[in-house]
């Protein structure tokens, strides 16, 4: 009997917490505002199919139309250079939204930030792999004639890292 309690708790869980908007946002009906957010994060169109699913339950249909305009109003926050390249940066993919002729610029600025990116995580598996030989080392007696091997590799990978570090600086900002 408990597990099914626990079961439907959790399930209830998982559903709200799917849902795009709260009973308050639905009811308070600011479609302008909701649209100029959505687009500002990059939704697509379809998106207020999913507000109108969580606010159906409270018995409120959204204004797709003042949504729509809100949205085109938010898009221009979504679709800059900064935005392409912060994105980028953050190992995030950018989201198909964009007007055509912004297409080219906004898609190198996001290569340079996912450049970034790509290296910093090079870099962070690269120092994990030299704190586990360095965890190696430590095991080891200091005649062990594996010490200079291992030496040799958390050398290695010390320069490795520096010089991703370095290219790393060369894609910190966008041109």
């Amino acid at each position: 009997m408990r597990f099914g309690i626990l079961l439907a708790l959790l399930s209830a869980m998982v559903l709200s917490s799917c849902a795009t908007l709260s009973e308050d946002e639905c009811r308070a009906g600011n479609w302008q505002a909701i649209g100029q957010a959505d687009g500002a994060a990059g939704r697509d169109l379809n998106y207020i199919d999913q507000h109108a699913e969580a606010c159906a339950e409270y018995g409120v249909a959204p204004d797709v139309a003042a949504w729509r305009a809100g949205r085109e109003a938010g898009l221009p926050l979504y679709c800059t250079v900064d935005n392409a390249y912060s994105l980028g940066r953050s190992g995030v993919s950018m989201r198909a939204v964009c007007p055509v002729q912004a297409q080219a610029e906004l898609t190198q600025a996001h290569r340079y930030g996912m450049r970034y990116y790509d290296l910093g995580r090079e870099i962070s598996e690269l120092e994990h792999r030299r704190s586990d030989v360095l965890r190696d080392l430590g095991a080891l007696a200091p005649d062990d004639p594996r010490v200079g091997a291992l030496r040799g590799e958390y050398n290695r990978l010390g320069l490795q890292i520096t010089l991703l570090q370095t290219q790393q600086r060369l894609y910190a900002s966008y041109p």
